[in-house]
């Protein structure tokens, strides 16, 4: 069984992609911006996430 290096760009891209997804389910659940649980460039990439299920929620309601 082959162990995950932390320090490995893919477990690195999936990380930041599991943090953007907390985000974005978290706007989809109804959640403040402000229950963000994270701090530093972890607590900017659920912004991220959380921004982008929005804009992508505005632009639906738009049509």
């Amino acid at each position: 069984m082959y162990k995950i290096d932390p320090e490995s760009s893919l477990y690195i891209r999936s990380k930041i992609e599991d943090i953007r997804g907390e985000g974005k389910a978290a706007f989809l659940c109804g959640e403040p911006k402000v229950a963000n649980p994270y701090t530093g460039a972890d607590g900017e990439l659920w912004d991220e996430g959380y921004d982008l299920a929005s804009k992508q929620n505005a632009q639906e309601n738009k049509l």
